[in-house]
């Protein structure tokens, strides 16, 4: 039994480990995508069904789109996509790269590339 409780937390200290880094892929089920201008920036804020490790904004329940690359068309396709098949939406992420969209004073991480479709 001990031996069972020791590879128990084992197992959730890895875990624990894998989750602090929140710099990588983030994925959700799309709940609301909304298109807003923020001063110069054309923005799209993905809404997920739950949040997900902290990436250094304040909130961590959605995604805003940049319309900064090609990157950007995609995730809202992508987006679409994964909202209207109730699909999971993935999309790299950096920490510390954040941004609000218009009605928030939060700020949520910025999908960045490889945005896709996931089962």
């Amino acid at each position: 039994m001990k031996k069972l409780i020791s590879h128990l937390l084992a197992c959730a200290t890895i875990l624990a480990s894998v989750n602090a880094s929140a710099e990588g892929f983030v994925e959700g089920v799309p709940v609301r995508i909304q298109k807003t201008d923020y001063g110069t920036l054309h923005l799209v804020f993905i809404q997920l069904n739950q949040s997900f490790a902290s990436t250094g904004c304040d909130s961590n329940y959605g995604l805003v789109v940049l319309d900064s690359n090609e990157s950007a068309k995609a995730a809202l396709t992508f987006a679409i996509a994964a909202l209207a098949s109730g699909k999971k939406f993935s999309c790299y992420v950096r920490d510390n790269q954040c941004s609000a969209y218009t009605g928030s004073a939060q700020t949520f991480p910025i999908c960045d590339i490889y945005p896709a479709l996931v089962n």
